[in-house]
């Protein structure tokens, strides 16, 4: 057995290979090892040829928020995928303290949204008190759509009788339409939902109306 392996097993506390006479075999840590070593040999390869060439290569992991995927990032993307080909492109969605937390490299905010309240069409104004929502249809919390909601309930000295979490957008707007309750959510995702008109929208008050949508 060579010095370096001895002083590996030394280091791990184990031992990597069992004696049977003059032969040597592999225990099962060592092969447990050896699984790891091809895995790491394998990623040394891989990352030797994402630098290689003067092309990207390898994987493109992009998180963001529902919305900002739906509606900002699908033209980016298609771009991206023709002009890398080779490229894998990963887009996780979620709210932004789940991809923060997951977030390994770069968080950037990549977008400026307007929000709105959106009600069923026939929903009196809700700056009256008679027109404060029932219902908050929202994502799960975390979700700055969510918190900017409530903080517009709180503004007013008010709170919503029921809380429904939903986690798409077209499915809240879909409850919206049918009478369920009100939704806060970008202005920009109306345009991605065919009956739109047939809902009313509420702009938020001034200075509360933009908020930032992050890439990770």
């Amino acid at each position: 057995m060579t010095t370096r392996v001895r002083q590996l097993q030394d280091d791990l506390g184990v031992a990597l290979f069992v004696r049977e006479g003059k032969r040597l075999y592999p225990s099962p840590a060592g092969r447990v090892l050896n699984g790891y070593a091809d895995w790491l040999l394998a990623l040394a390869d891989e990352a030797r040829a994402a630098v290689a060439g003067p092309e990207p290569q390898g994987v493109f992991r992009l998180g963001a928020m529902e919305s900002t995927a739906a509606v900002r990032l699908s033209g980016p993307l298609a771009t991206y995928a023709k002009r890398h080909p080779v490229v894998t492109l990963d887009l996780p969605t979620g709210n932004p303290g789940q991809l923060v937390a997951a977030a390994k490299f770069y968080v950037i905010t990549a977008f400026e949204e307007e929000t709105v309240i959106v009600t069923p069409g026939g929903h009196p104004p809700i700056a009256a008190p008679s027109g404060v929502p029932k219902t908050m249809i929202v994502f799960e919390q975390g979700c700055p759509y969510r918190r900017r909601l409530e903080e517009w309930y709180a503004g007013r000295d008010d709170a919503p009788a029921r809380v429904v979490e939903l986690s798409s957008y077209h499915a809240m707007l879909g409850c919206v339409l049918d009478g369920m309750g009100a939704a806060l959510l970008p202005k920009s995702v109306l345009k991605t939902f065919p009956e739109s008109r047939q809902l009313k929208v509420h702009a938020l008050p001034k200075g509360k109306q933009i908020l930032k949508a992050l890439l990770v």
